[in-house]
């Protein structure tokens, strides 16, 4: 498995992007442009790293080239989608040589959530980022006026009360909702400490699964869904338990800084 390369240093609050081509020069290229309007980036030269990638590191936007050999960008974006927790809902944006108005359409059907024609400018990478990052999806309603605190929240998901309920509205809702659910994880992570049978461990495992995802909180859904799986095989232990924990709390965090955010803009 391949060990993500950070190819800059910059400040931790710096977006972090995932350049995949299998074409050297061209992840040259884009990591030029990537420096000069002020992103962090990784490489990863093949479909099959970037899933690698995908696997152990959150990324705020994926970059992702469509005709590779072995695993092409179809397909690695939808192993992203299914087969990680910290990237399932990170923009993946589609980078190809294939650039007519019916060539988007089609990639944003398969699933992108951007598309940049080759080749790549500064302008329409810049562009493509900014329409397809969650800070723009929150924001593209006059009613959403909060911003991303991190990964751990779908913020489609919460673009979508925002601009149902209102931002103040939907963010009550969500806070007061993400609040039982946090409770139900610390009822689930005394369960298994205690040892409880694993068919009421699968069942809350579920249930914390479906709730946290239909709140925005992406994160916490599929460390949920990791569990749920693991225990069908065997007892959980609170080893298992630390993905969970982990994103509860960066939950808290993403919450709260979103309900800050809309505040200020308010």
């Amino acid at each position: 498995m391949p060990k993500p390369q950070s190819m800059t240093e910059t400040p931790s609050t710096m977006k972090m992007i995932l350049v995949v081509d299998d074409n050297a020069s061209n992840r040259v290229l884009a990591g030029a442009i990537l420096k000069r309007i002020g992103y962090d980036f990784d490489e990863a030269c093949s479909g099959e790293d970037a899933v690698n990638l995908a696997t152990i590191k959150a990324y705020d936007v994926i970059l992702m080239d469509i005709s590779m050999p072995g695993l092409d960008g179809i397909e690695a974006m939808r192993k992203i989608r299914a087969e990680t927790t910290v990237n399932a809902q990170t923009p993946i944006i589609a980078v190809t040589a294939h650039g007519t108005a019916q060539d988007k359409k089609r990639f944003l059907e398969y699933g992108f959530d951007g598309f940049s024609p080759k080749p790549i400018t500064v302008d329409s990478l810049s562009d493509a980022i900014t329409q397809a990052s969650p800070a723009h999806l929150t924001s593209a309603s006059k009613n959403t006026a909060v911003k991303p605190a991190s990964n751990a929240l779908d913020h489609k998901v919460i673009g979508q009360y925002a601009e149902l309920m209102g931002s103040e509205n939907a963010m009550s809702l969500l806070k007061s909702t993400w609040a039982d659910i946090a409770e139900d994880i610390r009822v689930f992570e005394e369960a298994v400490a205690a040892g409880a049978a694993q068919d009421e461990l699968a069942k809350q495992a579920h249930e914390i699964k479906g709730a946290s995802g239909g709140v925005g909180a992406a994160a916490v859904s599929g460390a949920a869904n990791v569990l749920y799986a693991l225990v069908a095989d065997r007892q959980l232990t609170r080893e298992d338990l630390k993905d969970l924990r982990y994103f509860t709390d960066a939950t808290f965090d993403a919450f709260a800084a979103l309900d800050t955010g809309r505040r200020q803009t308010a």
